[in-house]
């Protein structure tokens, strides 16, 4: 190589092969950057992937959740606006399972056989049997079991 910077080549087949050596090289080094590339993209699809998987899993959660809170609101709407005359005791009676609630209620010989759950409630909560807050919200879970039995039983 001369002081002007330009190569000098023996001959042009020296300097031919040379320049094929350097497109060769370039050549490697455009493929060897794009597979990296490509590898880097292929890593980030797969973690979007996952990402997407775990985003549609919560969708289902959340979907699911949705589907429990509307029937949930659906039975207080439905208890809201209930204004029925049920049997309760007998309902009472029939229940295998007997919690200290529903003794205390079968025992009180003053509590209506039939009624509204507002009347139930004005009652339990104010006359003879006076319940606390928890066994009230008991009485109500009991009601809207009565509702659902009841209303499968019309199917």
């Amino acid at each position: 190589m001369g002081s002007h910077g330009k190569r000098e080549y023996c001959n042009d087949a020296h300097k031919q092969a040379y320049y094929r050596q350097q497109v060769q090289r370039d050549q490697q080094e455009e493929i060897d950057r794009l597979k990296a590339q490509v590898t880097d993209q292929a890593r980030q699809i797969a973690q979007f992937k996952v990402q997407a998987e775990d985003q549609q899993q919560e969708i289902e959660e959340f979907r699911s959740t949705i589907a429990y809170l509307k029937e949930q609101v659906n039975m207080e709407y439905r208890y809201l606006k209930d204004d029925r005359e049920r049997g309760l005791i007998s309902y009472l009676k029939r229940r295998e399972l007997r919690t200290p609630l529903i003794e205390r209620m079968l025992s009180d010989k003053q509590l209506p056989a039939r009624g509204s759950h507002q009347m139930y409630e004005t009652y339990l909560r104010y006359y003879h049997v006076a319940l606390t807050e928890e066994e009230m919200i008991q009485f109500k879970d009991l009601w809207k079991l009565m509702m659902l039995e009841r209303s499968r039983d019309d199917f």
